[in-house]
């Protein structure tokens, strides 16, 4: 063809005039359609190879999920295996300790409810401490054991309070832990007493209060101070070691 700008002649299926450049619409159109057709080709072996990569990850993706959820089926089971095994366990278990325990009360409440009918406290606590490593051990709902518990703080209060002049550490906050003990436990509701033992309780209270005005000179109001540093936040019960740094700055031990 003859270009129509230079009018130099060249092949019509040129996009173009190779001397001045003009665009020859009808080689410029055949040149796209011909890139356009290589292009949708490469388009579908690009499909086909993707095709077949997802075909393959999704097949290995399958294989590693189906290990993950047979591991995780088998992981459970065992877990539910030994969950029945421990509870079953503990099912026997706790029968047993409970047929245990019903047969020390059984066995022994009685003994302790004579002794208690004798007032032989003594006793009572030589018992329960010959007996404590007993299988089925269970004084714990026996009706005058929180009595008998303040009768052994009070006598422990007998033999450290006997000592306390002796400048030793242990018998004296040893002796200000018990005091504080007889204080409180009156006002606890989890515990149970009698008429009567409430009464012998608030006697020892009153003498283990007047060891700490009589013996150690405190005041009401520095027997106020001492409780705040001595008893716990509620103050329901004495903390032995509070009760020990208490008796150090006191007598600068």
């Amino acid at each position: 063809m003859k270009c129509k700008h230079c009018s130099a002649e060249f092949d019509d299926n040129l996009p173009q005039c190779p001397y001045c450049g003009a665009l020859n619409y009808t080689g410029a159109e055949q040149e796209y359609f011909e890139h356009l057709h290589d292009l949708n080709d490469e388009m579908a072996d690009m499909s086909d190879d993707s095709k077949e990569t997802f075909q393959s990850g999704f097949k290995k993706s399958m294989t590693i999920a189906a290990s993950i959820i047979g591991v995780a089926i088998l992981v459970i089971g065992l877990l539910v295996g030994l969950y029945f095994l421990y509870y079953n366990y503990s099912s026997k278990k706790s029968e047993e300790e409970y047929l245990a325990s019903r047969t020390w009360k059984n066995t022994y409440y009685e003994e302790l409810d004579t002794l208690y009918a004798q007032n032989d406290y003594d006793a009572i606590l030589l018992f329960l401490s010959e007996h404590v490593n007993d299988k089925g051990y269970f004084p714990y709902e026996w009706e005058h054991l929180d009595f008998i518990q303040a009768y052994e703080k009070y006598q422990n209060f007998l033999e450290d309070s006997a000592n306390f002049d002796s400048n030793n550490l242990t018998y004296m906050y040893w002796t200000l832990y018990e005091i504080l003990y007889m204080q409180t436990i009156v006002d606890q509701p989890y515990l149970v007493y009698s008429e009567e033992e409430l009464a012998q309780i608030t006697e020892w209270k009153a003498e283990t209060y007047a060891f700490l005005t009589d013996h150690m000179g405190l005041t009401e109001s520095e027997i106020e101070e001492m409780k705040k540093e001595t008893l716990s936040d509620d103050y329901a019960y004495p903390i032995a070691d509070k009760c020990k740094k208490y008796i150090k700055k006191r007598y600068d031990l």
